[in-house]
């Protein structure tokens, strides 16, 4: 099977300058509109994840599939055991897949799980 060579776009010269303020925005909107509390902290919580990766993207590529999936676990946790351990299953094998398809490096995963099972255990 052939793997393909993917472009490893910086994220710091593109995704994040359009997702800060989108997001920066729509939190504004949430807090004009009286959005329930858990989903205006859901939203800051997801903002200073995405802060934090830009300004760690500088110096790693961490992993965004993985710092989302871990983040979205402990948010199921808070739901329900057993949605927090499909999702744990889910997240894990995110984690596996950006090994496997060399999209990341160990470290880049940890480091983008980390900074989700952090974000979720604030947000949740």
């Amino acid at each position: 099977m052939e793997r393909r060579r993917y472009f490893r776009a910086d994220g710091a010269h593109s995704f994040y300058p359009k997702a800060i303020p989108i997001l920066t925005f729509a939190i504004v909107v949430m807090l004009l509109l009286r959005a329930p509390n858990f989903a205006v902290r859901g939203a800051v919580v997801t903002l200073a994840l995405l802060i934090v990766a830009g300004l760690v993207n500088f110096r790693l590529k961490l992993s965004l599939h993985a710092l989302f999936a871990f983040y979205s676990t402990m948010i199921l946790f808070r739901a329900s055991l057993v949605a927090g351990i499909l999702g744990l299953a889910l997240a894990l094998l995110v984690f596996w897949s950006r090994l496997y398809l060399q999209r990341h490096d160990l470290k880049e995963v940890l480091a983008g799980a980390a900074v989700g099972l952090v974000g979720g255990i604030v947000a949740a």
